[in-house]
């Protein structure tokens, strides 16, 4: 009898060993491209959507082009591949990292060529005995075996959300996503929730920092000067609601908040880790925290949020609700 070829699918390698280390010694897929991070536009190619992502990521995340365009290029391509296998399994947690890229897995899907025989999934936002759960890397091999006997087929209603999800997230507007939220995702519970949390990262109509930006500079508030990695480690386990973020999309934020007109902190670069910055609350920051100031309008914006230009220059200027 021929063994069934199955593929597990995560949106990282923080579970590979563990998988090894709980019996399960099928082929494994990290599908990683971080859409939380910089623009995920409407392209007319595939080529130039990942060229785009490539340009960002070399220039914001990782410093090698080549390497980065490369890097897409496998995942993609793997991607394509998983339709020859007889069965796919895809590991996903509620944070907005892992839900965005679940979003395009299941839009990807959704076309019956392009998916194998059997597609199932969880998506869960909690663990057993784990009080702050956020995600599966935590787990050891033991809650992996658990967890496989909660895998269920994706339904065609979840294939269809992934579709609407994923042009939402790809709009040059946040009305399609206020929409998808404001429905609740039946289908899938985990999407709406974030998804409500991305788009937090439109600047805020009281002081136009994203929640990432504004719970930052709170925790220095709080808790005064700290290395980065302190404050990382504050923002990511005890301040953000559902963490989704690397420390270095954290250093891109910090960089971003200090190195403009009217800084909202600085930072004093010792060490040859960013881990290592010292970072300290500005004056303006503490404006800011007050809603007496509004950082778009002190250091105007121009950054992506999915598809969405945030662009002061050019109007394009949305606000969370």
């Amino acid at each position: 009898m021929t063994r069934e070829s199955v593929i597990h699918i995560r949106c990282g390698t923080d579970i590979q060993q563990t998988l090894v280390d709980a019996g399960f010694s099928d082929d494994f897929l990290a599908f990683y491209d971080p859409y939380v991070h910089g623009p995920v536009p409407r392209a007319d190619s595939l080529d130039d959507f990942l060229q785009c992502r490539a340009h960002f990521i070399a220039d914001s995340l990782h410093p090698n082009y080549d390497e980065v365009l490369e890097g897409l290029q496998q995942q993609y391509a793997a991607l394509d591949g998983v339709r020859h296998y007889d069965a796919a399994y895809l590991w996903f947690e509620h944070d907005s990292f892992d839900q965005l890229i679940l979003a395009k897995l299941l839009a990807y899907f959704a076309d019956r060529e392009a998916r194998p025989a059997h597609l199932k999934m969880i998506s869960i936002t909690q663990y057993p005995g784990i009080d702050r759960f956020i995600g599966l890397g935590q787990l050891p091999p033991e809650a992996l075996q658990v967890l496989w006997q909660e895998f269920m087929d994706v339904t065609p209603e979840q294939l269809e959300l992934g579709v609407q999800v994923w042009a939402a997230v790809q709009s040059p507007s946040p009305d399609a996503l206020f929409e998808v939220i404001a429905g609740g995702t039946p289908a899938l519970p985990t999407m709406a929730i974030a998804l409500d949390r991305h788009l937090k990262e439109l600047p805020s109509k009281r002081n136009g920092l994203s929640l990432a930006e504004d719970l930052t500079l709170q925790i220095l508030d709080d808790k005064g000067d700290l290395t980065a990695a302190k404050l990382f480690n504050w923002y990511n386990n005890q301040y953000e609601p559902l963490p989704f973020m690397g420390d270095s999309g954290y250093w891109l934020l910090l960089d971003g908040l200090a190195s403009c007109g009217k800084p909202a902190l600085t930072i004093a670069r010792q060490g040859e880790q960013p881990n290592d910055w010292h970072v300290s609350l500005t004056d303006v920051g503490r404006q800011l925290l007050a809603g007496d100031a509004d950082w778009v309008e002190l250091n105007g914006i121009d950054r992506w949020l999915g598809g969405i230009h945030l662009n002061s220059r050019h109007g394009g200027l949305y606000r969370s609700i």
